[in-house]
């Protein structure tokens, strides 16, 4: 005995598949795991001039900077949540506009949506001063670049 469904069955049952299809497709579960964009290593000159305590996004780029006294550091200007661009806002921390997530400067999350913590990327600071940013590769968390000391100083 075979069983047939009605034609009302078989549209609610596409029904649901089409709905948990629109809602997987909204559901980014790789955003984590996405690297730092297409953008060239940034190369900055000058990094003595941004604060210690502060976040600093260079223009054009998709890296978010941070220096503190444990040295400097840089994530991917991409929220967690939703992989939209993020900002540094006017208090000089690292801000999500799109839905409101705030991270501390060692990319954990302050404030929700966001769950999880920015990605680190390796950072190169030169004797110079001048600090390369990788951003295809990630380093541990917590992995602090020292800024070496400025000779004569």
């Amino acid at each position: 005995m075979s069983e047939e469904i009605s034609r009302r069955q078989a549209l609610a049952w596409l029904s649901r598949a089409a709905v948990a299809g629109c809602v997987l497709a909204q559901c980014d579960l790789s955003a984590e795991e996405k690297p730092a964009g297409k953008a060239a290593p940034v190369n900055l000159k000058d990094f003595k001039d941004v604060p210690k305590g502060r976040a600093f996004k260079p223009e054009l780029q998709e890296v978010i900077l941070v220096q503190t006294e444990k040295g400097v550091a840089a994530f991917p200007a991409l929220c967690t949540h939703k992989n939209n661009n993020m900002v540094v806002d006017k208090d000089d921390g690292i801000f999500c506009p799109s839905h409101g997530s705030i991270f501390n400067l060692d990319g954990t999350v302050k404030k929700g949506p966001a769950r999880g913590p920015l990605k680190w990327l390796k950072v190169t600071v030169d004797k110079d001063g001048n600090v390369s940013v990788d951003p295809k590769t990630f380093v541990k968390a917590g992995d602090w670049t020292a800024v070496p000391a400025k000779e004569g100083k």
